[in-house]
């Protein structure tokens, strides 16, 4: 018997893990926050207070329409990335789903491994299509991504303490595709000068050799090698060290970005005043607190594998946080909560399995 078309795009949206598609826009957002923040405006804070006016908000130099484009080919590229590494997991998990959980899109005979295969190899291609349309160093992440994503699958998942820190890596990366993304719009610029509410200003430049730049992206890493250590624990019947320790990290990386946007934050942009950062990174606080408040009220109250949601749809909340803390940009941390919203909506229709 025929499975009927909507069934089968259930199902693979099961086998893809739809909530968790929308976590590589928030990635990319908050890498793009970040590269904004090292954006070095050649104008004064003044001119760039005047140029700030109006619905082309600039940014270090960059205007939210320059960065429209790159950011939403770089949110494709990480979206469908994700996706495949999920139809990866799923190809690879099959004979053990079948004996352990037989629910599974894939075990239950929903939809087929051949269907899978294509869309996997379709989403490949076009990630890498929109990686190659941004820039080589794009192109070189989002290799690198399946890369690990490959050696994670086939070589290291077995070992859990390699696989859960690939795992981190392979996010963190998510948040370099914002960062490259940055780099291209400003190496498109060239060192010319435009005109910008009747002021002449020359276009902003970007180094990425900083170590200091990449730290989000180490941070948020570790977070999710500390959700990832937790979730392989899911389904162990007796209670593993590695949940405490997974947890624990989870716990001290929010807790002490949370003390660091008491502090103040930690962002050179030029083009946000003092109290405004200081405003920024005390809502960025706010946003880890609640994070780690939900951590810990899961941790106390509920089963692992609720724990592992609470931990995984975390990760938004880490990613608005960044963009507050480390960036001082108020927009695109919206655009993550609202993300996390939508996440925790769609989980009603897809729970995890």
């Amino acid at each position: 018997m025929t499975t009927p078309a909507p069934s089968r795009t259930r199902a693979l949206l099961e086998t893809l893990r739809a909530p968790l598609l929308l976590s590589p826009t928030a990635d990319v957002l908050a890498g793009a926050a970040i590269a904004v923040a090292w954006v070095a405006p050649a104008a004064t804070t003044a001119e760039t207070e005047t140029r700030g006016v109006g619905i082309l908000v600039c940014l270090g130099g960059l205007t939210w329409s320059e960065l429209a484009l790159p950011l939403l080919l770089a949110a494709c590229c990480g979206t469908a990335l994700l996706a495949a590494g999920m139809a990866q997991n799923a190809l690879a998990d099959l004979d053990d789903d079948r004996a352990r959980k037989p629910e599974r899109p894939l075990p239950r005979g929903a939809i087929s491994e051949g269907s899978v295969r294509t869309v996997q190899r379709a989403l490949i291609v076009f990630a890498l299509v929109c990686a190659g349309l941004l820039s080589t160093r794009v192109l070189a992440a989002a290799a690198a991504i399946l890369l690990g994503s490959w050696l994670y699958h086939h070589q290291l998942k077995q070992f859990r303490v390699p696989g859960c820190i690939t795992l981190g890596c392979l996010r963190g990366l998510d948040l370099s595709l914002g960062l490259f993304a940055v780099a291209a719009v400003v190496a498109a610029g060239g060192p010319s000068s435009e005109l910008i509410v009747g002021a002449e200003v020359t276009r902003p430049s970007l180094s990425l050799q900083g170590i200091a730049l990449w730290i989000p992206a180490a941070l948020y890493a570790a977070y999710i090698a500390g959700a990832s250590l937790h979730a392989s624990t899911d389904d162990e019947p007796a209670r593993s060290v590695w949940s405490p320790v997974g947890l624990g990290l989870c716990s001290a990386l929010l807790l002490g970005l949370a003390l660091l946007g008491v502090a103040g934050g930690s962002s050179p942009r030029g083009g946000v005043d003092p109290t405004t950062q200081r405003a920024l990174a005390a809502a960025g606080a706010v946003v880890f607190v609640y994070a780690l408040g939900r951590l810990i009220s899961a941790w106390r109250t509920k089963p692992p594998p609720a724990i592992t949601g609470a931990a995984l749809s975390g990760l938004y909340l880490f990613d608005a946080g960044l963009c507050l803390v480390f960036g001082s940009a108020a927009i695109p941390a919206a655009i993550a909560l609202l993300l996390f919203g939508a996440s925790r909506r769609m989980l009603r229709t897809f729970p995890p399995s």
